[in-house]
């Protein structure tokens, strides 16, 4: 149990103490010049300020028991201001009292932190993204997306978290941020729920692409059950301009140390705000955060028709992304179902159908379907229809 031994003094009502509206109308600067007059008994006065600052102490102390942590008189303020943070937010998160996005905008830079966004169909062990939307995996590890309430139960107010398996001696998973200035010059919080397979050690990296190269880390313990760990970093102010921000990024990884093939870290509700404190996660409309995050990928469907092709020509479509992408996407085009029909309704499958992407850019695409050259055969009586899936990727 958690200790506080900062204790009120004076509190019996027989205390010999300044009458309070004295004290606190201070006529004759007795409180603020220290001026006592001669017929004045010292211990009143002294046992008034006393009580007044002790009371208070004792009350944020409290704060400090409440939220799990020791509120100890050795002197160490530091401890007593980290304390007192943490009672906050706990204040603050108990209250249930989280700030609205419609008139705060975000605190929260990292986007998908609850991982409830899966629409990456890459599964692997391969450096890149695989699964989870704007979570990159770094070093050779599977990255999935958790919905099952045994793996889940335990992170409150969640509905996903993702995991990351090993497949070595080392794993890791980041998300970077878009814009590499963000949080430069000032402080940055890193607040998240995390488990593992086994208990681990995991490093907390932090670098950027561009304004001058930082690395910060930090070190943590997890264990088997889930636990909210928060972490705070002294950002560097950038050492140089900065031309395309959108290129740029600053990283936020979760490096698991000591691994072995099949260990897995567990991560939920992450959070990276400005400022010393720990909030509450902050959770936006999911609208929204498919929004956020469709600015970096996005998957969808097209479909094409043409009547009556009387040759091999390919027919040509605009699609327009959902959300506008913040650089030119690379785009896949893996084929869904392809059938040509006769136009008297019976069925024939081609050997083969081409499609490609023309015109790309921030906002649309163009692309190209239709049976390839040399299959050519009955196209003056087909109807050529073609189903597609596509996927653009702009990630950083």
């Amino acid at each position: 149990m958690a200790t506080n031994q900062y204790k009120s003094f004076a509190t019996d009502p027989a205390a010999a103490l300044l009458p309070i509206d004295a004290y606190v109308q201070d006529t004759q600067g007795i409180r603020t010049k220290g001026n006592i007059p001669g017929s004045m008994a010292l211990s009143t006065l002294v046992n008034r300020a006393a009580r007044q600052a002790s009371v208070m102490a004792e009350a944020l102390g409290e704060v400090i028991v409440e939220a799990g942590q020791d509120a100890l008189d050795n002197g160490d303020a530091q401890a007593l201001k980290a304390g007192i943070k943490v009672g906050v937010a706990k204040i603050i998160e108990d209250s249930g009292e989280i700030p609205d996005v419609a008139t705060m905008g975000y605190r929260n830079a990292l986007i998908n932190g609850d991982f409830q966004l899966a629409q990456w169909t890459t599964m692997g062990s391969a450096v890149g993204y695989q699964s989870v939307d704007r979570w990159r995996v770094n070093t050779a590890s599977t990255l999935r997306q958790e919905t099952a309430l045994a793996t889940i139960q335990g992170l409150p107010g969640a509905v996903a978290c993702a995991s990351l398996t090993a497949t070595g001696s080392a794993m890791s998973v980041a998300q970077r941020i878009e814009n590499a200035a963000i949080f430069s010059g000032s402080k940055a919080t890193l607040s998240f729920y995390a488990k593992g397979s086994k208990s681990m050690n995991v490093s907390l990296n932090v670098t950027r692409s561009a304004g001058g190269s930082i690395t910060l880390t930090k070190q943590i313990s997890i264990t088997t059950e889930w636990q909210k760990y928060a972490v705070t970093f002294d950002i560097p102010l950038i050492t140089s301009a900065i031309s395309e921000p959108a290129n740029t990024y600053l990283q936020v990884e979760f490096s698991g140390t000591g691994v072995v093939a099949n260990d897995k870290l567990y991560l939920g509700l992450a959070q990276m705000e400005e400022g010393e404190m720990a909030t509450p996660f902050e959770r936006r409309n999911p609208a929204f955060e498919e929004q956020l995050a469709g600015r970096y990928a996005e998957s969808g469907n097209l479909n094409s028709n043409a009547m009556g092709v009387v040759s091999y020509y390919p027919y040509a479509s605009e699609i327009y992304y959902l959300f506008q992408k913040r650089a030119t996407p690379s785009v896949k085009l893996p084929v869904g179902g392809v059938y040509f029909g006769q136009r008297d309704g019976s069925a024939r499958t081609p050997s083969n159908l081409s499609a490609s992407v023309v015109n790309n850019s921030k906002r649309k695409f163009a692309y190209a379907s239709g049976p390839a050259s040399g299959n050519t055969d009955y196209l003056s009586r087909l109807v050529c229809n073609a189903d597609y899936n596509y996927f653009a990727d702009a990630e950083l």
